[in-house]
């Protein structure tokens, strides 16, 4: 028995049309058939309502106008997409088997508070100077009142302590450097624990008086990498080593003020680890 539809409903059938609704659209709207609402269409003389060009554009771009694929293009396209999933897969696979036959690890340090926030992102700072000024909020929460922006209600303030939690970030290169420790030490990548580590390059750490480069040449067959460009071998200092055109300014060190800390150069010389361990690599 063929669907009956009531009268309201092929009157808001009628309106829809009129306001440039497809008959597809509209056929869903009503669970009929195209052909059922093509019919009533031309049996009343629906007509549509005059609508401004942009709106007809608009109207011919809905994706209820759009093409409804068939149980065939659907499968090939289901096919084409796995094929293409496959593909991306694999690419990804070969690009880690690349980058895994590398001797080194690039990183990018920041130099300035600009580059700090390009690299967290302005909402992470914003985050991160509320929080700073969370206390007031705290106290005002105890005392039963509401909560404040402190970049609305305190803007220069505000800015000030965003100055200075960015400026902190560039300070961390340096900041943990401990003036009385005089290890020397080679920046690695593990790609295990996807970690940043320093590998001591004295005479008393890792046999490197018997043999030296023998630590970082076992750490390199773990798959450890040299972290390029090659950083300061001062210990806890994260400032890339000065370089010119190609050539290390201070031996391997960030400043003459680290170069100055390595007793191997600036005092008494012994053979061992000398400018860097690119040797090694």
């Amino acid at each position: 028995m063929p669907k009956v539809i009531d009268q309201e409903r092929w009157v808001l059938a009628r309106r829809l049309y009129g306001e440039g609704e497809s008959l597809a659209g509209i056929a869903r709207a009503l669970d009929v058939s195209v052909t059922s609402v093509t019919s009533h269409r031309n049996k009343e003389g629906w007509v549509r309502d005059e609508i401004t060009e942009a709106q007809a554009v608009v109207a011919a771009f809905k994706p209820e106008q759009t093409h409804e694929l068939t149980d065939i293009e659907r499968e090939r396209f289901a096919a084409v997409e796995a094929e293409l999933a496959a593909t991306r897969a694999e690419a990804e696979r070969l690009a880690g088997l690349v980058e895994e036959q590398k001797p080194t690890y690039e990183v990018k340090i920041y130099d300035n508070p600009e580059g700090v926030e390009e690299y967290l992102g302005t909402s992470r700072v914003d985050d991160l100077v509320d929080l700073a000024f969370g206390q007031i909020n705290i106290e005002r929460t105890k005392q039963g009142l509401e909560r404040i922006s402190p970049k609305t209600v305190a803007p220069e303030a505000y800015a000030a302590k965003r100055a200075e939690i960015l400026q902190d970030f560039v300070d961390r290169r340096t900041k943990w450097v401990n003036p009385e420790s005089l290890v020397r030490c080679v920046k690695l990548y593990n790609p295990h624990t996807k970690t940043i580590w320093q590998c001591p390059v004295e005479d008393q750490f890792n046999n490197e008086k018997g043999s030296q480069g023998s630590a970082l040449r076992r750490y390199k067959d773990k798959g450890h990498k040299l972290v390029t460009p090659y950083m300061c071998q001062r210990f806890n200092c994260w400032n890339y080593a000065a370089q010119e055109d190609g050539k290390y300014l201070f031996e391997g060190y960030c400043s003459p003020a680290h170069l100055a800390t390595d007793p191997y150069i600036s005092g008494e010389r012994k053979q061992g680890m000398t400018t860097s361990a690119m040797a090694a690599y």
